[in-house]
């Protein structure tokens, strides 16, 4: 963990799709996720 504390200043979270439209990927991990798990 102290490696990234000296590579980053800090972290971008983008939970509204604003910057990136990531719902395709949302959906296929939980998909997937739900296959292997019921």
């Amino acid at each position: 963990m102290n490696n990234l504390h000296k590579k980053y200043d800090g972290l971008i979270f983008d939970c509204d799709g604003t910057l990136v439209d990531s719902m395709p990927v949302h959906f296929i991990a939980w998909r997937e996720t739900m296959a292997k798990h019921g």
